[in-house]
C-alpha cells in the first residue's frame, strides 16, 4: 500500500528538470559559428532486467546508445536556435573512419583540436551521459536522464561554455524526457550567451580543462526529488 501511495504523489507531481549554464567571459566574442557534435561518452554497468519483488513486477532498463542520442538531439536544438551550423553525422563518422580516431582521442584538448581542424570547424561540443534510465515498480514508471556538455575552441583549446542538465521524468520513456531535456538547455546555452538570461561565468582554471574521457563505468548520480514542474 505505501508503495501504491508513493507512485501515485509521483505520478501528480509530474517531473523535475535542473539545468546549469556556465560561459567563459570571452566566449561572446569569439566568433564561433560551424561546430561539431561528438557521441558523448556513455559507459553504464547496469543490464536489462525484470524481476519479482514482494509479488510486484521491477526492474529497470539503460539504453547503450544514449551517447549518440543525446548528442543528435543537442546537436538538433543548437541548431534552432540560429547560432551554430552543424556538421553532418555522416561527415563525422566518414572521417573518424578514415583517420582511425578512437574515443580516447577526445579525453584530451590536443585530439579534440586535430580533430576540430579536420573537421573544418571553429569548436567542438564533447560530453558525458551520466544517467540514462527507466525504473518501474508495478505501474510506477520512472525515467532520469543526466548529461554534461562543453564547447571547446580549435584553436586555442579553451571551454567557451559548460552546461550540466538533469532530469526525472514520470511515466514516460527517457527518450521523451531527453527531448524535453536537450530543448531547454539549448535555449539556456544561448539565452547565456546573448546575456539575456541566466548563467554563471566560467573561471579561468575551467576554461582549460580537459574535456571528459570515456573511462570506466559511470556513477549514476543520486536521484532527484520529485517535484512540480517539467
Amino acid at each position: 500500500m505505501r508503495r501504491l501511495c508513493i507512485a501515485a504523489a509521483a505520478l501528480v507531481l509530474g517531473s523535475c528538470t535542473r539545468t546549469h549554464v556556465l560561459v567563459a567571459p570571452e566566449a561572446r566574442a569569439v566568433p564561433v559559428r560551424r561546430i561539431a557534435v561528438m557521441d558523448f561518452a556513455y559507459n553504464y554497468s547496469d543490464k536489462p532486467s525484470a524481476k519479482i519483488m514482494n509479488v510486484l513486477l521491477a526492474g529497470s532498463y539503460v539504453n547503450p546508445g544514449a551517447g549518440r542520442l543525446v548528442a543528435e538531439r543537442l546537436g538538433a536544438e543548437l541548431m534552432r536556435t540560429g547560432r551554430y551550423r552543424i556538421v553532418e553525422r555522416s561527415q563525422i563518422d566518414k572521417l573518424l573512419g578514415e583517420h582511425q580516431f578512437q574515443k580516447t582521442d577526445f579525453a584530451s584538448l590536443d585530439g579534440v583540436r586535430r580533430l576540430g581542424k579536420l573537421l573544418g570547424v571553429d569548436a567542438i561540443v564533447v560530453g558525458t551521459v551520466d544517467l540514462f534510465q527507466i525504473t518501474w515498480v508495478l505501474f510506477y514508471v520512472r525515467s532520469d536522464v543526466g548529461f554534461s556538455a562543453r564547447l571547446v575552441d580549435v584553436e586555442s583549446g579553451e571551454v567557451l561554455w559548460a552546461a550540466r542538465a538533469r532530469r526525472s521524468f514520470f511515466y514516460g520513456a527517457p527518450e521523451d524526457a531527453a527531448d524535453g531535456l536537450v530543448s531547454k538547455l539549448a535555449s539556456e546555452v544561448d539565452a547565456a550567451l546573448s546575456g539575456s538570461g541566466p548563467g554563471g561565468e566560467l573561471a579561468p582554471q575551467e576554461t582549460s580543462q580537459a574535456p571528459p574521457a570515456a573511462t570506466g563505468p559511470a556513477e549514476p548520480p543520486p536521484a532527484a526529488a520529485p517535484e512540480a514542474g517539467r
